[in-house]
């Protein structure tokens, strides 16, 4: 949109007559040339157009000639001395610079975290108008500009501070920025309870220390604030500390308290403590610290089964002791729920000997019993759960016993190089279903069965195994072993996979692969003299989980056997419960080996029709 210029002054302009020829002289053109000052300040910064129109007496336009021209911002010099770029302040900060421009319609403006203030003081800045010359002192008297900015109530962290040089259309001509830091005083938090794990009744306190004076605590737990606390003095802290004695938001510096934790959920939590600015409401400090709740103890104790292998109904009973009042039990095998009748009685045995969960009140009625039938159950290994929930039915704790449920019982052998076989056909039919058939033999010493340790296999490995699958006697193997290290129990089992294929692998071998772990039998001067002998529980157990692992990342089942005696005392169990157990156990009606078990070793000196001598006997729980 073009804007008309009016009251365009005209003159003459000899020199424009004598030059130029053809349109008339003097009396026509009397007043050739036109002169004409326009302001411009109001035009916005960048390319504008003049357009000059001459008309004829009858206003019609004769020529027109356009020109352009570019208004560029006014000169000008804008500097920030103070405060040095990401300067630290704590109270305040002072901004100072100067200016220059080049008129008189520039003026300057200051902002804080781009809100306006106003600017304290102009000073004289001659020294300012020597380095810069071509700057009229008409236009630059005072100006220096000084502004002290109160920021108590800044938040911590990171401010910024511009300063504009504005033209009379509120365009910015020139522009300077500075930040900087609102730091943190220094400051210590120190968080000592509540402990974990922790009860219901919590105990919060700690102590919170800073170089500032102005101050308050807040502790919140889950993000929650509590109130139920109280400051006190803590003379070991500001001895500890004697820096921050002198400031007065330390008189009270500790916070003791305790909460009722009744409401929350048992498991982890975390309290924070929070010490905080009450000139700006910010956070100088904080330190969180996380607690595990157990609103409630409590224990459990199985009186039945004391067995674990379990082929019928059984009962469970037992006690539990629990803080919570009202406190009831669940009962799983596996991952399943099981819903047997509960019946709960009176143990005034129990609550005469366990103290720490208290008394009759709380506990009226500890014992249960209940009828468990786990014939629908497939055959196998299982794990019985009992957990303990409070009344507010959260887990307290939980009692686990491995069972193995079996629903028949199958007859088994198990022999080596030292037992002639001279019908299997009568071994089948006497009834024998099993035979385990050693595979190979790690000597304890100078024997017949090896040389210091030497590793040998079983002669008659291939034709017990052949022999039995003839007849249809499932067959596995046995390693007996003497090994000292995991190396050589590594080397055992890869012999007996050796052997184990060449007699034609799972076709052949469908029971387990066994690592026969016992004392060797030697003695010298009444003390154990086998080279594994004396192992102690973790490293016969560590050595054990070498052959098993072989084993089983060959793609067969590992089993471990051993004697009732040498399974509670020589192995750590808790560590092979992944593993099925074969256990011998002479002269009892059953084995006492607490643990679940697929396979008894009940005598070694049965007869058994088609084998010459004695030969060892096995009861089997598990069907293969």
């Amino acid at each position: 949109m073009w804007t008309e210029v009016t009251d365009i002054p005209r003159q003459a302009r000899p020199d424009v007559i004598n030059a130029i020829s053809g349109y008339g002289g003097l009396s026509t053109n009397p007043t050739p040339g036109f002169d004409k000052y326009t302001d411009i300040t109001n035009l916005s910064y960048g390319t504008h157009s003049v357009k000059i129109e001459v008309y004829d007496q009858k206003n019609i336009l004769i020529q027109s000639s356009t020109k352009y021209f570019k208004r560029i911002k006014s000169k000008s010099e804008l500097c920030i001395d103070y405060p040095l770029e990401s300067a630290s302040v704590n109270k305040s900060v002072t901004i100072s610079g100067w200016f220059l421009k080049s008129n008189n319609y520039t003026t300057i403006k200051m902002l804080v975290d781009n809100q306006e203030v106003s600017i304290d003081r102009f000073t004289d800045r001659s020294d300012v108008l020597k380095t810069y010359p071509g700057y009229s002192k008409t236009y630059n008297t005072n100006n220096g500009f000084t502004k002290t900015i109160d920021t108590t109530a800044f938040k911590y962290g990171v401010h910024t501070v511009k300063v504009q040089l504005i033209d009379n259309n509120g365009v910015v001509v020139n522009e300077k920025t500075k930040h900087f830091n609102k730091t943190k005083p220094a400051a210590k938090i120190s968080i000592d309870r509540p402990l974990s794990p922790t009860n219901r009744n919590g105990i919060i306190y700690g102590w919170a220390i800073t170089k500032y004076e102005n101050t308050k605590i807040q502790i919140l737990i889950d993000g929650t604030e509590i109130n139920s606390y109280i400051t006190e003095k803590r003379p070991d802290v500001m001895n500890a500390y004697p820096e921050y004695e002198s400031y007065m938001s330390n008189s009270n510096p500790g916070f003791n308290g305790s909460y009722d934790f009744t409401s929350y959920p048992d498991g982890y939590h975390n309290i924070t403590v929070k010490l905080i600015n009450t000139d700006n409401n910010d956070i100088i400090a904080s330190s969180t610290k996380k607690f595990k709740l157990t609103k409630y103890s409590g224990k459990i104790w199985l009186d039945s089964p004391t067995l674990s292998n379990i082929g019928s109904a059984f009962t469970l009973s037992g006690w539990e002791m629990s803080e919570s009042p009202n406190s009831y039990i669940k009962i799983y095998a596996d991952s399943y729920l099981l819903n047997p009748t509960i019946t709960r009685v009176e143990r005034p045995d129990v609550i005469e000997a366990i103290k720490d969960y208290g008394d009759a009140s709380v506990n009226p009625t500890p014992g249960f019993t209940t009828t468990i039938d786990p014939t629908s159950w497939v055959d196998g290994q299982h794990t019985l759960r009992i957990e303990l929930y409070s009344y507010l039915n959260e887990l307290i704790t939980t009692e686990t016993k491995q069972i193995l449920v079996y629903k028949g019982i199958y007859n088994g052998i198990d022999i080596s190089q030292y037992n002639e076989v001279y019908s299997w056909d009568q071994v089948r039919k006497a009834p024998i279903d099993y035979m385990f058939a050693r595979v190979a033999v790690r000597g304890y010493g100078i024997n017949n069965q090896g040389i210091d340790g030497n590793l040998v296999a079983d002669t008659k490995f291939e034709s017990h195994v052949n022999g039995a699958n003839s007849v249809g006697i499932k067959s596995g193997a046995y390693v007996f072993t003497q090994a000292t290290n995991s190396i050589e129990a590594v080397a055992e089992a890869n012999l007996a996979l050796q052997k184990v294929y060449a007699v034609g692998g799972h076709s052949k071998i469908q029971l387990p692969i066994v690592y026969d772990v016992e004392f060797s039998g030697c003695y010298s001067g009444g003390v154990r003299c086998g080279r594994a002998d004396n192992l102690d529980r973790e490293s016969r157990t560590t050595i054990a989980i070498a052959f098993l692992e072989t084993i089983r990342a060959a793609g067969y089942q590992p089993m471990i056997y051993a004697s009732t005696s040498f399974l509670n005392n020589q192995l750590n169990m808790s560590r092979l419960s992944n593993y099925p157990v074969w256990v011998a156990h002479y002269g009892v009606n059953y084995p006492t080996y607490k643990g679940p078990f697929e396979v008894w070793q009940y005598s070694s000196t049965e007869t058994v029709p088609g084998i010459y001598g004695s030969v060892d006997r096995d009861y089997f729980y598990k069907r293969y």
